[in-house]
């Protein structure tokens, strides 16, 4: 069986439209989607209706996909996801939601392999998989030696010998039925690591073989219908020691050129989501202090 993986398509119609168009020239047997179909892109109803067309699938619940469907699932996202939820609420059409819904959080395909948004290791607290530990939490509950995973937008390797490796296009992995191994497929319609193309996966379960392939599409339609569909005033941070630093500064001037209100912060010496760390650090509690603030000032709300 040759199996076509994505993950966090996030709405993009662009993106999504390319990788397929892109994929189903490699003889796809089965389509699985990782989650996230909906929030931050403006066609959520033609993705998850694309996706359900396709003649054999199976789907897992991404933590977008939650929020769009249970509002108490929206209390931690920042005010710019928080914004892509109610416009997939608002616009994702009955048979859509009805789709989400029934979608459940993991799924063990043909015991070849576990499909999952984020951790294997309760995948319900929506987990990001990153360093060596988290990865050792979800290797002690996976039952397969195989795991695929999103939810970071960055596609990697995880080994159950602490190892972590970007997975990149010149890589073919063969996967080993005496080594546990997690592979984050990265994201269709918001890729993080610094290659704008969209990614995908292709697993040939009778070699063993895993790959990951990138797949240019039309960046400026998908943020142009972003921007057409009207945003909220927003708030943008990013540390000067990440990879988005530059993709975030270039966002924030889009969308000042477009009218949208937008305050870019950007933090010293800070990496991807350091805002994770609050607890450890002072300088992630000051940058949720400062989005609480943020929202209370566009709310007209006076600080408690």
């Amino acid at each position: 069986m040759r199996y076509l993986i994505i993950s966090d398509i996030h709405s993009n119609l662009e993106a999504l439209t390319a990788v397929l168009a892109d994929a189903m020239e490699r003889d796809v047997d089965e389509v699985v989607c990782l989650g996230d179909f909906v929030g931050y892109g403006a066609n959520p109803t033609e993705c998850v209706e694309t996706f359900m067309a396709l003649p054999s699938i199976r789907g897992v619940l991404g933590n977008h996909d939650a929020a769009v469907i249970d509002p108490g699932q929206r209390e931690l996202f920042n005010p710019v996801a928080r914004a892509g939820v109610l416009f997939s609420e608002t616009n994702l059409s009955q048979s859509g939601r009805e789709y989400l819904r029934a979608l459940p959080m993991k799924i063990e395909v043909e015991s070849e392999f576990l499909a999952v948004h984020s951790s294997p290791f309760r995948p319900e607290a929506w987990i990001y998989v990153v360093e060596p530990l988290e990865a050792a939490d979800a290797f002690h509950v996976m039952r397969p030696t195989l795991a695929f995973i999103g939810h970071t937008h960055f596609p990697a390797i995880h080994s159950d010998n602490g190892s972590v490796l970007p997975l990149v296009p010149e890589d073919r992995i063969k996967v080993n039925a005496n080594k546990k191994i997690m592979v984050n497929v990265g994201s269709v319609g918001q890729p993080r690591d610094g290659d704008p193309r969209a990614a995908y996966v292709m697993y040939d379960s009778d070699s063993k073989a895993i790959r990951i392939h990138r797949v240019e599409y039309d960046i400026d339609q998908a943020a142009a219908k972003i921007l057409g569909a009207g945003l909220p005033p927003m708030l943008i941070q990013v540390g000067n020691d990440e990879i988005l630093l530059s993709d975030s500064t270039r966002f924030a001037d889009h969308l000042r050129e477009e009218g949208v209100e937008v305050e870019l912060e950007v933090f010293p010496d800070l990496w991807h989501v350091f805002q994770l760390f609050v607890g450890k650090m002072p300088e992630s509690k000051a940058a949720i202090l400062k989005i609480g603030d943020f929202i209370r000032r566009k709310l007209g709300e006076p600080r408690a």
